[in-house]
């Protein structure tokens, strides 16, 4: 990863937070917010934008984006697809999502498309 910093940027996701639930939630929605603060510090310490944040599963809610800007977070990036304009807010921001097998090709695709935009 410290190979790619000169060409991406890396962000705060949660560090043992990462789990689904079932029932469409997750754990970062049912933990306190001093255990989100402690989580959330301690995977600040591996990126190079700790109060930049990607939801987990792209799952939210309202009051989630509130805790995370309680616990310093100042951009947030959901998984829904579009094009962020100055209308919108900085806590549910646009992200195009890359899964995991992902080859190159689609990736280049992604890239290309967002560049268009």
């Amino acid at each position: 990863m410290e190979e790619m910093l000169d060409v991406v940027e890396l962000t705060n996701h949660t560090t043992n937070l990462h789990k689904r639930y079932l029932d469409g939630t997750s754990k970062k929605q049912v933990t306190s917010l001093q255990e989100l603060k402690k989580d959330l510090a301690e995977c600040g310490e591996y990126v190079s934008c700790p109060d930049v944040f990607a939801y987990s599963f792209g799952i939210y809610v309202p009051k989630e984006i509130e805790r995370l800007a309680e616990a310093g977070i100042n951009y947030a990036f959901t998984t829904v697809r579009g094009v962020d304009t100055l209308s919108t807010p900085v806590l549910e921001l646009h992200r195009d999502t890359v899964i995991l097998g992902c080859t190159v090709e689609t990736f280049k695709k992604i890239v290309e498309q967002g560049a268009r935009k």
